[in-house]
């Protein structure tokens, strides 16, 4: 009789941890290392840009603040770009499905690829035009 109880408990161990573990589980440390909120800011020269950049698996949203202060004139803007997002070695291609300017949509569709690297909670973002270096919030 014991050697049952013995067994029986076995058995039911095993169902338990059969069940427990589930490949599908939600673990935010199976995403990429480019998943995640980033931010960028810079300031030259009366003008100020603050970047917020969300990349999910693929798709992404990129809200930019624009503040710009000429001779006592302040002016701002808010842009807002959203669509999909692939990536291919160290090569990652927004494709550009909605724009939307200080609360207006503006009908575009463009693609934009840039070279990447993620370090350091750093995403580094690099273009003919330059480098952007955001940081993981």
């Amino acid at each position: 009789m014991k050697k049952i109880y013995i067994l029986l408990s076995f058995f039911i161990f095993q169902i338990f941890l059969f069940t427990s573990c589930n490949k599908d589980d939600d673990n935010d440390n199976n995403n990429p290392s480019y998943v995640g909120t980033w931010k960028y800011s810079q300031s030259i020269s009366g003008t100020s840009l603050s970047n917020t950049l969300v990349l999910k698996t693929s798709s992404f949203t990129e809200t930019i603040k624009t503040n710009i202060s000429v001779l006592g004139i302040n002016e701002s803007s808010t842009s807002v770009f959203s669509g999909t997002l692939s990536i291919s070695g160290d090569q990652i291609t927004f494709n550009i499905e909605k724009t939307t300017v200080d609360g207006v949509n503006i009908n575009t569709s463009s693609s934009k690829t840039y070279t990447f690297e993620v370090v350091d909670n750093k995403f580094k973002r690099k273009s003919s035009s330059g480098e952007e270096v955001f940081t993981k919030q």
